[in-house]
């Protein structure tokens, strides 16, 4: 009778522990919800690193271009740092 009562109990613990690990596994904050959670966070960084590599690749043509193109210097020259050649005449409209 002891043995019996003995396995009884045990299965009784073993299925309590199954039961609380389930639920806390399925429902608790750092389970399933979780594991849901950061797999979307990590779509969404994947997405984010794709965007910017993308952008590296077209701000590093322009890089080139710019290097090889004497042209490219020119014009950031006289529009951006508003440089002039001797000789040329500037006008200013305001």
């Amino acid at each position: 009778m002891k043995d019996k009562s003995k396995q009884w109990v045990i299965k009784l613990v073993l299925f309590t522990e199954l039961a609380v690990f389930c639920g806390v596994y399925f429902f608790g904050q750092e389970g399933l919800p979780q594991v849901n959670r950061l797999k979307q966070e990590g779509a969404e960084v994947a997405q984010e690193v794709m965007q910017l590599t993308q952008e590296v690749e077209v701000l590093e043509s322009k890089i080139v271009a710019f290097e090889e193109h004497p042209i490219h210097k020119e014009k950031i020259a006289r529009e951006d740092l508003q440089l002039a050649y001797e000789g040329d005449e500037v006008y200013y409209i305001s």
